[in-house]
């Protein structure tokens, strides 16, 4: 156990950006603002085109500290801050820029995991709900309840852009095949037995499926994912809704990936996986260039 002050929850708070929305600020007012705040908050800016909007977050409190480096991805930059600070902390928040959390979930997720309950709890988050990133106001419907696994061997965010009203939810932890990277609080004792030669989060992963990646194998150290429907955070995605606006750079990766988690988990889905990477090599690549072009071509008709 880390020695630490009375005052102390022993929580490092951390967050990877890349070009950070607006809504950042946000994001790191809600640490400060726990009812038990972390130590610290670590902020890795991984290769933004400008990074004044992050580095000026320091003078909001002595709390925050910034770390800038080139792009390495979404999983190295996690593990370089957990590297960097694993020495003074007893739990890991780790926070996307986009979510926004409730004054008590630090508190929340904490309680439970020193309750009998929670002793075995290897990362720890809670329903993400939706929020619009340019209103930076709450939507009606789930951003994620968790992540689960089709027979097909797609994976999902089970409720995503379900109105809330209409889906049922459990009322006590309950347990996903994988927790969204978005939030995770994980304890130390955990990210020191689950971490390999190629980290806590996988660095050939990069960005997309490292955190079903960590999930299953967390899962797989004997430990349990939870989630606590009574803790509120609010998440901002990204991700376009309709696969045509997603950037052939980024379907890219998700297929590889795919072959690549497939292989460490379930290599009888191995070619299956092949396939979709070969789809997009194949037949998405030249589309995907013929969309660029015509959008082009349409920006030059516009002016």
């Amino acid at each position: 156990m880390t020695n630490r002050s009375e005052n102390s929850s022993g929580v490092t708070a951390i967050i990877v950006t890349h070009n950070s929305p607006p809504i950042l600020s946000r994001v790191v007012q809600a640490l400060l603002k726990q009812t038990t705040p972390p130590d610290r908050i670590v902020i890795v800016d991984s290769g933004s085109r400008d990074t004044s909007t992050v580095t000026a977050l320091r003078s909001l409190s002595e709390k925050i500290l910034v770390h800038c480096c080139q792009n390495i991805g979404f999983a190295a930059a996690n593990n370089l801050a957990m590297d960097m600070f694993l020495v003074n902390t007893e739990y890991f928040l780790l926070v996307n820029p986009d979510a926004v959390l409730e004054l008590d979930w630090i508190a929340g997720a904490h309680a439970y995991c020193q309750s009998a309950d929670g002793q075995n709890a290897g990362i720890v988050s809670s329903p993400l709900r939706g929020m619009d990133v340019t209103t930076q106001t709450p939507t009606d419907k789930w951003d994620s309840l968790g992540i689960y696994r089709r027979g097909s061997g797609r994976w999902y965010d089970h409720g995503q852009r379900h109105p809330i009203a209409d889906l049922r939810t459990p009322t006590s932890p309950y347990e996903p095949k994988a927790i969204c990277g978005a939030l995770m609080f994980v304890p130390r004792s955990v990210y020191q037995t689950v971490l390999d030669k190629h980290g806590f989060f996988d660095n050939r992963l990069r960005t997309y499926k490292e955190d079903i990646d960590v999930s299953l194998r967390v899962a797989r150290a004997g430990y349990r994912l939870v989630m606590l429907p009574h803790l509120t955070v609010h998440h901002c995605r990204g991700w376009p809704k309709r696969r045509a606006d997603v950037p052939y750079w980024a379907r890219k990766l998700a297929a590889r990936n795919d072959v690549l988690l497939a292989a460490k988990h379930f290599p009888l889905m191995i070619p299956v996986y092949i396939a979709k990477l070969l789809y997009v090599l194949t037949i998405e690549r030249p589309l995907c260039a013929l969309q660029q072009r015509g959008q082009l071509r349409d920006r030059m008709y516009e002016k």
